[in-house]
């Protein structure tokens, strides 16, 4: 006898795609449910008492019982005029997502409630908020850009959600 060689066979490429995507869609939902659901060194120290005890500006303010802004954190605690106001607000779901998406503001406004400067994130931290998972938080980096000439003082951070739809505030 002659060895038999085996025939080769047909690579299904649509096929291959589906079952590539399969296992893309396993991986994400291993790493949303396990894995970032497992405290690291990190997390363990910084969120220990809560998200909101772990920012340095802790809030928890309800937003129309939809979103909470848990706290935030601010890259300095002076600004020079003309620099970049660089923050992270924590947002978590108050109960359910949201059956609207919501749209977050952030003003920066001086004792007289002039706007000096103001950003909005139709994503607050990269997400449509209908699609927030409850017991995640999200983190939205906030840059605010302080106009040449502003003149140093006290200034208030205001933040707001509104409808994405009819931009009505919470």
């Amino acid at each position: 006898g002659q060895p038999s060689h085996a025939a080769p066979t047909d690579l299904n490429i649509p096929q291959l795609a589906l079952a590539a995507c399969a296992a893309a869609v396993a991986l994400l939902v291993l790493k949303v449910t396990l894995i970032d659901n497992t405290p690291t060194p990190f997390q363990h120290a910084r969120f220990s008492q809560g998200i909101e005890q772990g920012t340095q500006h802790p809030v928890r303010a309800n937003f129309g019982d939809q979103l909470i802004l848990l706290g935030y954190d601010l890259n300095h605690p002076q600004f020079a005029s003309g620099s970049l106001v660089d923050l992270t607000l924590y947002w978590q779901l108050a109960g359910q997502a949201p059956a609207e998406d919501l749209i977050s503001q952030v003003y920066l406004i001086d004792t007289q409630g002039t706007v000096i400067a103001s950003s909005k994130s139709p994503t607050p931290g990269g997400w449509l908020t209908h699609a927030l998972l409850p017991g995640f938080y999200l983190e939205e980096p906030v840059a605010l850009g302080l106009p040449p000439g502003t003149p140093p003082g006290e200034y208030v951070l205001k933040s707001m959600l509104v409808s994405y739809a009819t931009a009505s505030p919470l």
